[in-house]
């Protein structure tokens, strides 16, 4: 009896040691390394897909079909959180942007990550696409501000 009682109460304490031990656990550093792993997947996948459409047609990507242009040679990116990828152009160059509105500061900051990724003149978050200065200061995240991430190709 005294060795079902002893299991018992090392059972509860494995309980709460495993349940209160997820407090020490940081879940938004999981959490920005996947968000950082998916954005950098789909923009080298664009990156690929805008690479095999020149070279095998040698025409240069179109802003307007950009998605009909290089689908037939890579699977387009879904939306991530709610925002979306565009490709343009400007004075600075071609451009790919992952755009929309963003509500959590953990989505921003690894967003802002990235500088640590990439080349720092080819990457730049603002509010619009095709920016080439970043944000002055960090948004206000209550207000769902519109955050555009410009990936210049080079």
């Amino acid at each position: 009896m005294t060795h079902l009682i002893a299991l018992v109460i090392a059972i509860a304490i494995s309980g709460f040691v495993v349940l209160g031990g997820t407090n020490y656990i940081d879940f938004n550093s999981f959490d920005k390394i996947k968000i950082k792993n998916e954005i950098l997947s789909d923009y080298t996948n664009l990156l690929n897909g805008r690479s095999i459409y020149m070279q095998h047609t040698d025409l240069n990507l179109t802003v307007l079909n950009w998605e009909d242009e290089i689908k037939e040679y890579v699977f387009l990116p879904n939306d991530i959180n709610g925002l979306t990828w565009v490709y343009n152009k400007n004075a600075t160059g071609e451009y790919f942007c992952l755009t929309g509105n963003v509500e959590k500061e953990n989505f921003y900051n690894a967003l802002v990550e990235f500088t640590d990724d990439l080349n720092q003149d080819s990457y730049f978050i603002d509010t619009n696409c095709g920016s080439t200065t970043n944000f002055a200061v960090t948004p206000n995240f209550g207000l769902a501000p519109q955050v555009s991430v410009t990936f210049y190709v080079k």
